[in-house]
């Protein structure tokens, strides 16, 4: 039949080939002949359509036979069976024909597309790309009659799509469906009901049709709606993101249907297609940057989602948006480090807010994902490490350097933005072969250009990245060695920190060690001396890291040096020891010549030679024996001869100016502190060489000689007398000084010496007095001379950390019975006990502020610890049981005092700088203490415990001011350890209800003790969820102590706490609670900041928001509630009397921050009513009358209070007797300008009252706009405020109307007695003008 009706056709006999149609229109024989054609292999189908076409008639038979014909194709085209070119050709065909369709044709062709659509039979979507057609001939018909009814083409085209949009739509139709919405033409309106429509199906859809699918949408953002488009992008990955990460967690053993690697190649396709959208289309990158905005002020961790990153950072690729994706993703990291660091302090925002996920992670997975695939994120990841690293690195001082420090164990936000950055730059470098050149050249120049900002970050960085992967820096040796070139130029701090970052490269690099040795050579004659300081300390370095494991080759050897870079090394493997020790002893022998530099460089010579020598045993002869070839060039070996050490050359002058050429102290430092070394090393090695007993041996006698002729000499043996010139300002003085402070440095390396390695015999003890004698001796007549002439302070101790410690230990808890006669000497001598404290907090305090202590070992972060942990153990047993009487010289403190303030350092230095060793610092402290468990909340509050009754013990005793102020260290040191304790655990809790007890029952009527503990006792409120119950209960008792601002109000005398008194009331504890109030304040703020932007930023109609608005109302009865609380304490405050000065001006300050936060909150209900999503919560009323009857009013009668107090403080009294003490004396006109700067203070206290008054108003006008808005009379409990410029006070007007009328009558009595003698003075004056 089908051939027979392509013959007719093709014969021309079209009168045939019409009745042949027509017959077949009541029969399936149409669909038939098309399916054979159409799916099977009968023919072609475009020539049996062609056929069936031309014979229908334009009467209603042929028109009905059209109609049948179109729908058998639509349906055909559905099958997925169909071939793609035969489907290809068929659309074409019936895309010509379709203007010849009836509009009721077309309208139930329309209903055979919405009957596919809610089919959920899986169908191909060839068949959908009629629908455009069909549309849009549908569209421009006049009428369209279908069913009931009858309406304009462009309206039932509109019926069409709203039904297309209205119905289910099943996963397979939603691609090719948004692949043909692009051709329909459509109002603003229907585009968005389509968007939103597609985007609500995409979770329901395979990943690999999310792709194709989403560049569909991106073609529809031409036509409007970007922002659509954008959001629903963003939040389908990002929950997809959320529901990976819930599985993960809450099951490891799930298996997923969806693997990481897919949703990872599903994301970067769908990158790709959006950042080729934006080139294409920048307006669609400008609303990606509006969105991102909005985003970031409502919560800046939804921009850091890992695909919004990875989105970010593929599209700040392009020029245009670079800088603006670079700054959001730099904002937010910056803003989320600032919000969890409010989590972590702060209960309140930790309920109330929503958790913060992790950053660091998320953006290290892109690092990650960037080596699978993710291509289109590598330079945006380089480019925001260095951005990071670059705008919160550390950064110098005005006008100034930084020198390069050891950062604290807790980090800033600012630090930690800076860390993220140096985290991304290393993983990129680990992972990404094509991105380590540019990494390395970033970080080199930085370190080259960077010559006045600090660089610590950087130099970190190329440490990280060559111990990482040294193997993969090696290829860029080339880089390296240009580095060389530029050392000489750059500062001492930076090529040193970059000779550190570089030792794991030079040890198995011949060729970069022979370049760098070549540089050092070169700068160790420079003309510059910090390119020679710069040589011997690349020396020093290379020798601490070349290890010699035999004894070191004949000086022949060195010059095999010159040809070892012909030797090839193997990177992989160690270096060998006889190139090691080539290596070291090249490097002594450049050092030799050092020894003739500037006193600089041998400074840094004789402090690196020991370590060099400690971290390098096989090096001792060759060290021991250049020190001593240096020391004899000053020491006098005659022991008859006094003073041992020449002086003279260790100095030089031209002309007035006088500066050291030998540093003599240090040197004699190097070669004891080397000589200890060799003795404790010589007891453990037993192949200890001959020659270097001997000289040990030789040097050993020598120090001895040295300190028993210092012993001897005086201050004259050096030409020093106690009446002679010690300042600063002439030669004389300065070589006095110069002299000076080299005895007291060669006093204090002898000191060190004599005890050695812990021998405290009595000889050795008593040698050790007398040094310290004369040390006293030179030291007090310095102090005295420099003092009086304003000279510089003395110089810092030489004296080591590990002497220092051990000296502690030895005066304080050694018990050795062989060493009691000698200890006991020491013990006694309360002079020398006083200086080794001193001498310890110097120490202490060096590592507390900069990590380090300028000394042997005092760079090395373990062994400091160690010594730090030892010293506390001593100090806290010396607390607890002193082993030494707390005796002190005139006003210097007690033993016990200074203990307890170096304990207090110590364990701040440990919480800042070594966190993560808390638990192995108490297992050092208290050794004898039992171990309750391997909890360390449990062992870190054992030891609170110590101090909780050391702090009891000193409250207890009675007029003893020294125990007060070590109460208050004891208090300081509880601080520092409630930081590391857990809030939701019992121990916590448990200290928190001492606390309470101890400020309840205890009143020590100290101003600095109660300020700590109230301190105390607020900091660890922030913690726990009744914070600000207890500054209601402290306002009540400043209150009560204080008293009413009415008279003839009493207040009940009783009090919550104890500690606080009249006299501690005010200023201290009301400044503390104002300044907790403010806290609270501020979290308040940052709560509704985050509510108000979220509520901006989102699209209230979507259903899935509800959700989060029902989540707000709890939210809002908090705030109501912590708000309440805080309004109750001002009730308190506001009607205490406070003196006037700063505690008013805080008041002030601090009530309206109260008004504006609650004005904010008022407007966040207005957005909310505006929005037309939701109301105001039930707490929210109940806040509004509470701040009208116990906040407002008292606020004004506090203005009346402050007023009335300022006018009696800035009367001027008697102005006729002030003119008169004016003009009588200059001393009492100075108290005159005394009083008037105390008006002036009071003055410029009164300047908040307006502000206050201006926040009151605008208060309650936003209230009153809320009130109408919702209809409900806010305004029922608030007395509205007045205007205070014509405020009348009848009884004041009164008061100064009588006393106008008493003056005036007592003016009118002089002038009565003074009219008599008028005249005459009058004439007198006149005659005498007359005269003139």
């Amino acid at each position: 039949m089908d051939q027979k009706i392509v013959n007719l056709y093709e014969c021309g006999r079209f009168e045939n080939l019409t009745k042949q149609v027509t017959s077949l229109i009541d029969t399936q024989k149409i669909s038939e002949m098309l399916t054979r054609r159409v799916i099977g292999t009968a023919g072609d189908p475009i020539s049996l359509l062609r056929a069936l076409l031309r014979g229908c008639d334009k009467d209603d038979n042929g028109m009905k036979a059209r109609h049948l014909i179109f729908t058998a194709s639509v349906k055909l085209l559905q099958d997925s069976a169909v071939n793609i070119r035969v489907a290809t050709d068929v659309i074409g065909f019936l895309l010509v024909e379709t203007d010849k369709l009836s509009s009721s044709s077309l309208a139930e062709l329309s209903d055979v597309y919405i009957e596919a659509v809610k089919s959920k039979e899986p169908a191909s979507g060839r068949a959908f790309e009629l629908l455009p057609k069909i549309l849009s001939t549908l569209a421009a018909r006049d009428n369209v009659i279908h069913g009931n009814s009858n309406m304009s083409g462009s309206k039932f085209k509109d019926r069409v799509l709203n039904n297309l949009c209205s119905s289910r739509w099943e996963p397979h139709c939603i691609l090719p469906l948004t692949s043909i919405f692009r051709e329909i033409p459509m109002m603003s309106e229907q585009l968005a009901f389509v968007i939103k429509k597609v985007i609500r199906g995409l979770p329901t859809m395979n990943l690999q049709e999310v792709p194709p699918l989403i560049y569909q949408l991106l073609v529809l953002t031409t036509r409007g709606h970007k922002d659509l488009v954008l959001q629903g992008i963003l939040n389908f990955f990002n929950n997809i993101e959320k529901q990976d990460k819930m599985e993960e967690s809450e099951d490891i053993f799930s298996v997923s249907t969806v693997t990481n690697e897919s949703i990872q190649h599903t994301e970067g396709t769908v990158i790709v297609h959006v950042t080729f959208a934006v080139r294409q289309n920048q307006p669609l990158g400008k609303e990606l940057v509006r969105i991102l905005k909005d985003r970031q002020q409502g919560d800046p961790s939804a921009v850091l989602q890992p695909f919004t990153t990875a989105l970010i950072l593929a599209i700040s690729r392009i020029h245009t948006f670079t800088e603006q994706m670079i700054t959001i993703l730099k904002t937010s990291i910056f803003r989320c480090y600032k919000d969890i660091e409010k989590h972590n302090e702060s209960k309140f925002i930790e309920e109330i807010a929503s958790k913060i996920p992790d950053i660091d992670a998320d953006i290290l997975s892109i690092v990650k994902n960037s080596s699978m695939g993710w291509d289109h994120v590598t330079q945006g990841l380089i480019e925001l490490g260095f951005s990071l690293m670059e705008s919160y690195g550390p950064k110098s001082a005005f006008g100034g350097r930084v020198a390069v420090q050891q950062p604290t164990a807790i980090l800033t936000p600012t630090q930690k933005a800076c860390q993220l950055g140096l985290s991304i730059l290393q993983e990129i470098f680990k992972m990404q072969e094509a991105a380590r050149q540019d990494v390395l050249e970033q970080v080199l120049n930085h370190l080259i250009t960077s010559s006045v900002h600090p660089v610590y970050h950087y130099l970190k960085l190329l440490s990280n990245i060559i111990h990482a992967s040294p193997q993969s820096a090696l290829d860029f040796q080339m880089k390296i060695r240009e580095t060389f070139d530029y050392l000489t130029q750059l500062p001492l701090e930076t090529a040193e920190g970059l000779l550190v970052a570089i030792q794991p490269l030079v040890k198995v690099s011949i060729t970069l060690k022979d370049a760098l040795m070549l540089m050092l050579r070169k700068a160790l004659f420079s003309r510059q001396v910090e390119g020679r300081k710069l040589a011997a300390t690349g020396y020093l370095l290379i020798l601490k890291n070349f290890k010699v494991y035999g004894s070191l080759p004949s000086s022949q050897c060195s010059q095999i040096a010159c040809s070892s870079s012909q030797v090839f090394v193997d990177v992989h493997q160690k270096g060998s020891p006889d190139y090691e020790a080539i290596v070291c002893s090249e490097i002594l022998g450049s050092l030799r010549r050092s020894f003739n530099q500037q006193a600089d460089v041998k400074l840094i010579l004789y402090e690196g030679l020991y370590e060099a020598l400690s971290n390098n045993s096989k090096l001792k002869g060759e060290i021991l024996e250049m020190l001593s070839n240096q020391l004899e060039k000053y020491y006098v070996d005659d022991s008859e001869v006094l003073p041992p050490i020449k002086l003279e050359p260790c100095i030089a002058e031209q002309g007035d100016k006088v500066y050291i050429t030998e540093p003599v102290t240090h040197l004699l430092m190097a070669l004891g502190q080397s000589l200890l070394f060799c003795k404790r090393r010589g007891q453990e090695d037993e192949e200890e060489n001959v020659n270097v007993e001997k000289l040990v041996d030789k040097l050993d006698g020598v120090l001895k000689s040295l300190a028993t002729r210092m012993i001897s000499s005086e201050m004259e043996d050096f030409e020093l007398d106690k009446s002679a010139d010690y300042s600063m300002d002439h030669g004389v003085g300065v070589r006095n000084n110069i002299f000076a402070i080299l005895v007291l440095g060669i006093y204090e390396v002898l000191m060190e010496y004599v005890i050695g390695n812990g021998d405290y015999s009595s000889t050795r003890c008593e040698q050790l007095l007398q040094l310290y004698k004369n040390y006293s001796t030179l030291s007090g007549v310095l102090k005295e001379k420099t003092e009086a002439k304003k000279g510089k302070d003395t110089a810092r101790s030489l004296l080591s950390i590990k002497f220092v410690t051990e000296a502690m230990r030895a005066l304080f808890s050694l018990n050795s019975p062989s060493h009691d006669e000698g200890l006991t000497s020491l013990r006694q001598n309360t002079d020398f006990v006083q200086h080794m404290l001193l001498v310890t907090q110097q120490k202490i305090h060096q590592v507390d502020t900069k990590g380090q202590c300028d000394c042997p070992e005092g760079t090395n972060k373990d062994k400091v610890f160690i010594y730090c942990s030892t010293l506390a153990r001593v100090f806290l047993q010396q607390v607890i049981t002193p082993t030494i009487e707390n005796q002190k010289k005139d006003k210097s403190k007690s033993v016990s005092q200074q203990c307890l303030e170096s304990l207090t350092t110590i364990i701040h230095i440990v919480c800042t700088r070594y966190p993560s060793k808390i638990r192995e610092f108490l297992d050092l402290v208290d050794v004898e203490c039992d171990k309750v468990d391997d909890n360390v909340q449990e062992q870190i509050h054992a030891y609170i415990k110590k101090f909780q009754r050391l702090l009891i013990s000193f409250l207890t005793i009675e007029d003893d001011d020294a125990n007060l102020k070590d109460a208050v260290n004891v208090c300081t040191i509880i601080s520092f350890l409630a930081r590391l304790l857990d809030a939701e655990r019992p121990q916590f809790t448990e200290l928190y209800s001492w606390l309470l007890r101890v400020c309840a029952e205890n009143n020590p009527d100290d101003v600095v003790l109660t300020k700590a503990l109230i301190s105390l006792l607020l900091s660890l409120t922030t913690r726990i969820k009744s914070g600000v119950k207890l500054t209601r209960d402290i306002s009540q008792d400043i209150h009560s102590q204080l008293g009413d601002i009415d008279e003839d109000v009493e207040v009940d005398n009783k009090t919550n706490f104890a500690i606080i008194n009249p006299r501690t009331a005010a200023p201290s504890v009301f400044l503390l609670v104002i300044s907790h109030i403010e806290n609270a304040l501020e979290e308040a703020d940052w709560i509704l900041g985050q509510m108000m932007s979220q509520l901006s930023s989102v699209d209230v109609s979507d259903p899935d928001m509800q959700a989060l608005f029902t989540n707000y109302e709890d939210k809002e009865n908090m705030i109501c509630v912590r708000l309440g609380f805080l309004i109750n304490s001002y009730h308190e405050l506001v009607q205490s009397v406070i003196p006037v000065g700063q505690s008013i001006e805080a008041l002030l300050k601090s009530l309206i921050h109260t008004y504006t936060t609650l004005k904010q909150l008022c407007k966040y209900y207005l957005s909310v009513y505006e929005k037309e999503n939701g109301h105001f919560c039930d707490k929210f009323p109940k806040l509004i009358k509470l701040s009208g009857t116990h906040l407002t009013q008292q606020v004004y009668a506090l203005i009346t209070y402050i007023q009335a107090a300022q006018s009696e403080q800035l009367q001027p009294g008697d102005t006729k007797a002030t003119e008169k003490a004016k003009r009588k004396k200059n001393n009492k006109e100075v108290k005159v300008d005394a009083k008037t700067k105390n008006a002036q203070k009071v003055l410029r206290g009164s300047r908040s009252i307006p502000n206050l008054i201006y926040s009151i108003e605008q208060y309650e006008r936003i209230l009153i706009k809320l009130g109408k808005r919702a209809k409900v009379n806010l305004m029922e409990h608030v007395k509205l405020s007045t205007s205070r410029d014509f405020r009348i006070n009848f009884a004041v007007v009164e008061a100064s109307l009588d006393a106008s009328s008493d003056e005036q009558l007592s003016e009118d009595n002089e002038s009565e007695q003074e009219e008599k003698e008028e005249p005459k003075k009058k004439k007198i004056k006149r005659t005498k003008d007359g005269k003139k």
